[in-house]
């Protein structure tokens, strides 16, 4: 898959991560070479249309929030029956990965990632969409400890 053209837009470059329905690739933008996060929906699920009008789905709905702890959504598409929704790329870790690597968090530390998951747990809800899948694995920490929920799971 790497070095992969996505719709003349987006050079796949790694993979970054796979879940149950997508593998989530590291990404260049052709046009600028900003690099993005290219989730794709795995092929054994692209006749499946309740799986890929679900992906769609979730794609449609993150494209319209704008939060600074939601990761933003940039395009999405189909091209030769290969589903994928272009994101912002996040340089850090995983919620998990961040717990288990130092053995649990400081109090404060915890609040503060708390307080940031609600604020963009109550956009999402505000704009009528709910997060199906809220788990370590779809939080995000940046390299400056900014929290960005991913992977909806619409």
């Amino acid at each position: 898959m790497k070095d992969t053209v996505h719709n003349g837009k987006y050079r796949l470059i790694e993979k970054r991560g796979a879940g149950a329905t997508s593998i989530v690739y590291k990404a260049e933008r052709v046009s600028d070479g900003k690099i993005v996060a290219v989730k794709v929906l795995r092929s054994e699920y692209v006749s499946d249309a309740d799986t890929v009008k679900r992906f769609m789905r979730e794609a449609d709905a993150l494209l319209k929030l704008d939060h600074p702890n939601i990761v933003n959504v940039f395009d999405y598409g189909n091209e030769d029956d290969t589903f994928y929704i272009v994101m912002e790329y996040i340089e850090g870790e995983t919620l998990k990965k961040v717990i288990k690597s130092s053995g649990g968090l400081p109090e404060d530390t915890v609040l503060i990632i708390a307080l940031q998951i609600c604020a963009a747990l109550k956009q999402a809800h505000d704009a009528g969409i709910i997060h199906r899948d809220i788990k370590p694995q779809n939080i995000l920490i940046t390299t400056q400890g900014t929290v960005k929920i991913a992977d909806f799971g619409i």
